[in-house]
């Protein structure tokens, strides 16, 4: 089905709200499911030859037919939705056995915000999946994921304001402009697309200052092996032992 007849069912939804819808909205996930029943697609070719042929008495017929349809569907949701609360004030909300919830939380604490799922994963789209008193946590589709920010921000006991950052992507560290892990205590590895990578200089520096050098995922020698990489690709470089970095030209 089109998209505009998916706005267009919307619509008689909502304009028949005191006839029959709940509240007069479905999500398009039960829109879709709606679509695929034979009854709807016979329903909806009626109703666009009925307003074709100015039929409106016959039109306004099968539009209450459509949302009887569509109530059906909303019941059959509701019947499967489960909310509990435990003894420690955890709320859960569930969806056929998975933790799922589209307008909040499907895990709800009584001190902290809370977790956020659909469909059984960690999921959300307007902010972190996770949040508890020391960090945040992004999610997409059961995937640490964030873009423009790290998915890991936890507060460590070091000091105020100290805290550890991972950046993910679709579930793999990644980063283009920086490390892509920050343990908060010294340790810094720099990571794209899953891989220990970096052209510029070390791929890890760990506290107590030891550096290790990687390129696509292989650990290489040293700076050496990156400037070979670099000429490789005809960019010019050399490794400025005392200022121990890398210059380009």
């Amino acid at each position: 089905m089109s998209k505009r007849s998916l706005r267009t069912l919307k619509g008689y939804c909502k304009r028949s709200t005191n006839k029959h819808t709940q509240k007069g909205k479905m999500n398009n996930y039960n829109l879709e499911d709606l679509y695929k029943d034979p009854r709807m697609t016979r329903l909806t070719s009626d109703l666009n030859d009925a307003n074709s042929k100015q039929k409106y008495n016959r039109a306004e017929q099968i539009e209450d037919k459509i949302c009887r349809l569509s109530d059906h569907y909303q019941e059959e949701k509701m019947k499967n939705t489960n909310k509990t609360t435990n003894a420690c004030g955890v709320t859960e909300y569930r969806l056929n056995g998975e933790l799922h919830r589209e307008d909040g939380p499907a895990v709800e604490y009584a001190d902290e915000p809370g977790q956020w799922y659909l469909h059984g994963k960690l999921h959300r789209e307007d902010g972190p999946a996770e949040s508890m008193d020391n960090g945040h946590w992004w999610y997409l589709h059961g995937k640490l994921h964030r873009e423009g920010g790290p998915a890991i921000e936890q507060l460590l006991p070091f000091g105020e304001d100290t805290k550890m950052e991972e950046w993910y992507l679709h579930g793999e560290l990644h980063r283009e402009d920086g490390p892509a892990l920050d343990d908060g205590d010294g340790q810094r590895e720099w990571w794209l697309d899953g891989k220990r990578h970096c052209v510029t200089g070390p791929a890890i520096e760990h506290a107590d200052g030891y550096e290790e050098w990687w390129i696509n995922g292989e650990e290489v020698d040293g700076p050496e092996d990156v400037v070979d990489y670099h000429l490789a690709q005809n960019v010019y470089c050399f490794y400025n032992r005392e200022t121990d970095c890398l210059e380009f030209e």
